[in-house]
């Protein structure tokens, strides 16, 4: 099962993420997205905010 993963290195706090997707998407205190439910949203939504991302610091990663 893939999921998606924030690099808090690269997020710029954009807030693309949170726009689209905002049952996946939060932002900490420090103004970097993470993620608080890897399953709110479909694959397509989820690919959307990776495209979208204008820092690229949103991808997959398998697990399980």
């Amino acid at each position: 099962m893939r999921k998606p993963k924030v690099d808090q290195a690269l997020c710029t706090g954009a807030q693309v993420c949170v726009i689209i997707a905002p049952d996946v998407f939060e932002m900490n205190e420090e103004g970097k997205a993470y993620v608080v439910d890897p399953e709110g949203a479909d694959e397509e939504t989820i690919q959307r905010v990776i495209d979208q991302c204008p820092s690229k610091a949103i991808f997959w990663v398998e697990e399980g």
